[in-house]
């Protein structure tokens, strides 16, 4: 399968044991054989792209004398501003001037790049921070990045960057039906990979033909660490650590009516909040809040308005300090198994399916589908999934599977 193709991991030996990300840790070796040959590279990026001083890899790369010639945007734009599933326009860095090319023409579009677009590059190089949940889509633009490159015979370089979620693989995978660009290849809905291991499982074993792939990693990665704050915002709606712990399960009940989970206020995915009008009892929310507290998340009873529509929310505003304690797709199903004890109006949206990966947990919930079965599905296909992909693993200790209970 990979005969003729230079598939390259850098060495991960290292002498000192500081925290680099791999923008910060490109080697010597690579360095040189990209300026010497004068490699053209478009940079895949946003505003996460950005080194621990916070200097953008645009202004570091040119800065040490690569020669970058456009700059590739997915979902959200360079600034990460736009809107969920917003259209994203070609344009130009207003800094260097560079063009802008958008890998995002929207949700019913197809999100890849013109042959117009690649013809000017030879080395797609990949730097975006990503959120730890495959229904988050800049790890759905690198797999089409993965993909492009191969049909053109373009060489791609990930510069690897923690997993925020920590090291917790959990929930189902992807099923043929249900492919889609929130759900891009059959892996864990939590993966607990890098960017960069995520990088190597797609073109060994998803992308139709492989591509020539380097992947940059990181120094003194801890895993189970994950990050002490995130880079820069991820998009306008994921913009904390907080925000992003919480997503691991507030993203998939975002799918699902009477919950609101703090889009366009100032407590985006920190929130478990329904509307008044709904006249929910009390006792739900402190039912709640125990489930909660036995998955390590604290909440607290809060009240918020919701100033686009003027209309008063309740519900629990989250706080998690060990991401790796939180069993999030276990704990995403108890919540909608308690609200369904308490005859909660459930209206799920058309992606629910697309974003779980399957029929089946709709399925469970409608009570077609028995938790024996969910369970023994979920939990063979991750294991699966975690034996073909430890080749593609690079830091110790590999993911953690969590199996459904």
């Amino acid at each position: 399968m990979f005969k003729n193709i230079n598939f390259l991991v850098i060495s991960l030996f290292f002498y000192t044991n500081a925290f680099k990300l791999g923008l910060e840790n490109i080697s010597p070796h690579l360095k040189n054989r990209l300026i010497k040959q004068k490699k053209r590279i478009g940079l895949v990026t946003n505003q996460t792209g950005i080194d621990q001083a916070g200097r953008r890899n645009i202004d570091r790369l040119l800065n040490e004398g690569f020669n970058l010639v456009s700059i590739f945007v997915p979902e959200h734009g360079l600034t990460g501003s736009a809107k969920n599933g917003e259209a994203i326009d070609n344009g130009f860095d207003h800094s260097t001037r560079l063009p802008i090319i958008s890998l995002y023409k929207g949700e019913t579009r197809k999100n890849t790049c013109s042959p117009e677009n690649i013809k000017n590059i030879d080395i797609f190089m990949f730097d975006i921070q990503d959120s730890g949940m495959r229904h988050y889509t800049y790890i759905s633009t690198l797999f089409k990045v993965l993909e492009r490159a191969a049909e053109y015979n373009k060489e791609v370089i990930v510069l690897d960057r923690p997993n925020p979620l920590g090291s917790i693989m959990e929930g189902p995978l992807v099923e043929p039906d249900q492919k889609s660009f929130i759900s891009i290849a059959p892996i864990p809905v939590r993966h607990g990979m890098t960017i960069g291991e995520l990088a190597q499982y797609f073109n060994r074993f998803n992308v139709a033909k492989p591509t020539q792939l380097t992947v940059v990693p990181m120094q003194g990665y801890q895993r189970t660490k994950g990050i002490d704050t995130l880079p820069a915002m991820l998009s306008s709606g994921l913009r904390t650590k907080q925000g992003c712990y919480a997503y691991s399960f507030l993203g998939l009940l975002g799918e699902i009516r009477p919950f609101f989970i703090g889009l366009k206020t100032d407590k985006p995915f920190e929130v478990l909040m329904i509307s008044n009008k709904h006249n929910i009892p009390l006792d739900y929310w402190h039912k709640l809040k125990i489930l909660f507290k036995k998955f390590h998340v604290d909440s607290k009873l809060t009240k918020l308005q919701h100033t686009p529509n003027q209309k008063w929310y309740t519900g629990l505003a989250l706080n998690i300090e060990d991401i790796n304690q939180v069993h999030a797709f276990e704990l995403f199903l108890k919540i909608l198994q308690l609200s369904q004890k308490y005859n909660l109006d459930l209206k799920f949206a058309p992606t629910f399916n697309l974003a779980t990966g399957t029929d089946k947990v709709r399925k469970f919930l409608d009570r077609q589908y028995s938790k024996d079965n969910l369970k023994t599905f979920i939990n063979n296909n991750l294991k699966d999934f975690n034996r073909q992909a430890q080749s593609c693993y690079i830091y110790s200790p590999t993911p953690q599977i969590t199996l459904l209970k």
